[in-house]
């Protein structure tokens, strides 16, 4: 909601102000998670912990969801996740990558599930609609595939009926 609320005052105040509604860049977003207990730059704690690291995963999405409902005004977006970082720095918490030592290698941290669930979803946006005001709802067509996205915007489970115009002709589902 409070995503929703930042663009209606943007784009008010970009059509007040200069009679259009001008794109937005949004270079960062999603939810900053804090720092592990006792860190501090430099102490030597590691600043990483996958439940942490895992929670951004939730907003970016949600906001990711509100950002295509609006393309038409959003020229692009980031989410806010770092590259390969160094276990103890400030932003480790938030990489895509963690380092383990033993062996030492790079190992993909739960951020990477935000760019897997949306891999391959492709099209043109089609109409959606849903009575559930706690679940956002996207629906692309890409020749002969139908990507409906479901996103719950409330803690407890929802259930979702789907009411398509035609059901005829599915061959594969795929639940992600």
């Amino acid at each position: 909601s409070n995503v929703e609320a930042l663009l209606d005052i943007l784009e008010t105040y970009s059509k007040l102000k200069l009679d259009t509604v001008k794109p937005i860049a949004v270079t960062e977003f999603g939810r900053l998670v804090p720092n592990q207990p006792n860190f501090q730059t430099g102490n030597g704690t590691i600043n990483y912990d996958p439940v942490t690291n895992s929670q951004a995963l939730r907003s970016q999405n949600h906001m990711l969801m509100s950002f295509i409902e609006r393309g038409n005004n959003i020229e692009f977006t980031i989410p806010f996740t770092m590259n390969k970082q160094n276990p103890t720095s400030t932003y480790a918490k938030s990489s895509l990558w963690f380092k383990e030592t033993n062996p030492v290698r790079w190992i993909y941290t739960p951020r990477v599930k935000l760019f897997r669930l949306w891999k391959d979803v492709s099209g043109e946006r089609v109409r959606i609609s849903t009575t559930n005001i706690d679940v956002q709802s996207l629906a692309f067509v890409d020749d002969k595939k139908l990507y409906v996205v479901l996103n719950n915007l409330n803690d407890n489970t929802q259930t979702v009926n789907l009411n398509l115009l035609d059901k005829e002709g599915f061959e594969t589902i795929e639940v992600r």
